[in-house]
């Protein structure tokens, strides 16, 4: 009964670390965001393709919990950020 406690308290714990990830929200902010943005259409399209492949890697970062693939994810969301500015 302690074991299924102790596993369940784990399950939990992993579980709202996922939920809290920054990416989970800020990728499809940042595509609303970047649709609604008035720039040339050429650095509008390298930015969304570079959103894209970042939420790619972002969910197969989770799907497969690499945490130097998150990182690499979160990279592109904070320099897809940047250049929005």
């Amino acid at each position: 009964m302690r074991n299924m406690l102790l596993a369940a308290l784990v399950l939990l714990a992993s579980a709202g670390t996922a939920l809290a990830c920054r990416g989970n929200d800020e990728y499809p902010q940042s595509v609303e965001m970047l649709k609604s943005m008035t720039m040339e259409a050429e650095k509008k399209a390298a930015l969304m393709n570079m959103i894209l492949k970042g939420q790619k890697l972002h969910d197969t970062a989770h799907a497969t919990s690499n945490g130097s693939m998150m990182g690499q994810s979160v990279k592109i969301l904070d320099d897809v950020k940047s250049q929005m500015k």
